[in-house]
């Protein structure tokens, strides 16, 4: 399953290669002004007052020649998982892999939409190992070195449940 995972989503972000490329379409052009202002340095959540719980360090980079983002999550130090995703020109929508620390795979699609300046709102849906919940989330640049994300899950069953904000600093 690894396998076959990571070469559908190899091939996502290498068709075409060589080939001269259409106009970039507007999720295009989305995805690289929020890859863009995603990455450099690392993205440190903060606690708020009174929480307790694990130091998350988010490191974005740009992958595969600029086509992929790679964000590479940490809890106290320990990669807890390592995210791939690209925008798939034939169906203009995001394709992604999850790999987990212990070697687990998820994978989904997605869809990303600026709904202001330094706004942006994705839509996620998982497809493997088995069709899962969907999840939409709001990351809001505060400034060049904060952002806020916050977000709304639809189980399987139809249950949802609201996360958020939580505040990332840039440490650089």
């Amino acid at each position: 399953m690894l396998n076959l995972a990571a070469i559908a989503l190899a091939a996502t972000v290498t068709a075409g290669a060589g080939e001269a490329e259409a106009a970039p379409t507007k999720m295009q052009l989305t995805f690289q002004e929020y890859g863009d202002f995603l990455v450099g340095g690392t993205w440190v959540r903060q606690l708020e007052d009174g929480e307790e719980g694990p130091l998350k360090e988010d490191t974005w980079r740009w992958a595969i020649e600029g086509r992929c983002l790679q964000l590479i999550s940490r809890a106290d130090g320990e990669i807890r998982f390592v995210l791939l995703v690209a925008i798939d020109p034939e169906i203009d929508m995001g394709n992604w892999a999850i790999f987990g620390a212990t070697g687990q795979m998820t994978v989904g699609m997605s869809a990303i939409e600026k709904v202001a300046d330094g706004a942006w709102r994705r839509s996620v849906s998982r497809k493997l190992p088995e069709p899962g919940g969907e999840h939409t989330d709001l990351t809001t640049k505060v400034n060049d070195n904060e952002l806020r994300f916050e977000g709304k899950r639809v189980a399987v069953d139809g249950e949802e449940s609201e996360w958020g904000p939580v505040t990332y600093l840039r440490k650089k």
